[in-house]
């Protein structure tokens, strides 16, 4: 089975799409024989004992400002990178491009979902009166996450 680690903070809404993904696809039964949905709420999580399941190949979601559908992201090297004085400002550009430096990464594909999607309300999707532009929106960008990952 392979990780799908999938990246926000929890306690900004923008931020949290990614995690809330996590739990909507990990009860995707067709998705669940084959990948696990990690939610990570810190790029730390890859350089400590994780590591070693990484095997040098990696997919990421995460939320991505200025894309207003799923892109697929393949060069870390397009990532803009923020400014660190410390260990504690790392961002998952910086520790993307330090495991590849390391020889601990080859591959890198970051599944891009787009700012300020929730994933939250899609159950309600059955419920007609319920739906909104929004529900409708955030479920087309999780089959397209979906039928990608089945592709692979």
């Amino acid at each position: 089975m392979k990780n799908i680690y999938c990246f926000g903070n929890p306690d900004i809404k923008e931020d949290a799409a990614a995690l809330e993904l996590a739990d909507e696809l990990n009860k995707d039964k067709k998705l669940n024989k084959r990948f696990e949905f990690v939610k990570c709420t810190s790029p730390d999580f890859l350089l400590n004992e994780n590591i070693k399941n990484i095997k040098g190949e990696i997919i990421i979601i995460d939320v991505v400002r200025g894309i207003n559908k799923v892109k697929i992201i393949n060069d870390i090297n397009l990532l803009k990178e923020t400014t660190t004085s410390t260990m504690h400002d790392f961002d998952l550009c910086t520790v993307l491009k330090l495991l590849k430096e390391i020889g601990k990464l080859k591959k890198v594909t970051i599944i891009g979902v787009p700012f300020n999607s929730t994933y939250s309300d899609t159950k309600n999707l059955n419920n007609r009166k319920n739906i909104k532009k929004e529900n409708i929106k955030n479920e087309s960008i999780k089959k397209e996450i979906i039928n990608y990952l089945l592709s692979l």
